[in-house]
């Protein structure tokens, strides 16, 4: 799900499947695909060329993720994460 003025930069990559690594995984079949939900929430901005993984589930409110970042677990709103796997960096103000 993509909110309103959510920022997707060139070459971003938002995945939303990831695959068992069972036994399962060797026939191919839906059953080997676990689905999530990912929700881009109002005014984050994506840089270019981030990797947002499976189980991220959220980029909060106005959150920022640097560009090349490698995104592994939920951002908070009005945060900015970067590297990789992605950290937070600093809290952004509003006011």
């Amino acid at each position: 799900t993509i909110e309103n003025d959510v920022w997707l930069s060139e070459g971003v990559a938002l995945h939303s499947h990831s695959h068992s690594i069972g036994e399962g995984r060797l026939s191919r079949g839906k059953e080997s695909l676990k689905q999530e939900k990912l929700v881009l929430k109002k005014g984050c901005w994506i840089g270019s060329r981030a990797i947002i993984l499976p189980q991220v589930q959220e980029i909060g409110d106005g959150a920022i993720v640097a560009a090349g970042a490698v995104v592994t677990k939920k951002v908070a709103p009005y945060t900015i994460v970067a590297g990789n796997p992605a950290k937070k960096i600093r809290d952004i103000s509003i006011s």
